[in-house]
């Protein structure tokens, strides 16, 4: 089953990828990924004495579907990017991707992250359920998402 293929532009945002005026498809599993790290799942911890106001925050996609998709990284950019931060980041990371091995699309997915000055790079390794492999990388700047 293919995808219609996102493309990171020259302003660090995703959008849709054209060739020749046609969207592109992909069959690789990267939209997943991306969208379940860099989707924010709601907050459902913060509400108010009386239970009244609904969840903050979370990706708008996710009021369409009962699975939420995304990852509550975001909690994390109040931290000074440090060794802990990284291992949460981590952690973090998994519990956004787990949905993969829990729907069978992946046999394993395999998180890493290591600290480069202000820059949080995150490597992604999905296994799939025939063993093929797709590894992603990502780059947070920490600074610029305080």
């Amino acid at each position: 089953m293919s995808d219609l293929a996102l493309k990171k532009t020259q302003n660090g945002r995703y959008d849709l990828d054209y060739s020749r005026g046609d969207l592109v498809l992909t069959d690789t599993l990267e939209n997943a990924v991306l969208l379940s790290i860099v989707c924010w799942s709601r907050d459902t911890s913060i509400r108010d004495a009386a239970s009244l106001l609904p969840d903050i925050g979370g990706w708008w996609g996710n009021s369409l579907e009962d699975v939420e998709i995304g990852s509550q990284l975001w909690k994390l950019f109040k931290n000074k990017l440090s060794e802990p931060t990284a291992v949460n980041a981590v952690s973090e990371a998994k519990k956004a991707l787990k949905w993969m091995i829990d729907d069978g699309v992946a046999k394993d997915v395999i998180v890493e992250a290591v600290i480069d000055g202000f820059i949080l790079l995150m490597k992604i390794s999905v296994i799939r359920p025939d063993s093929k492999k797709e590894e992603f990388r990502w780059q947070i700047n920490w600074e610029a998402s305080i």
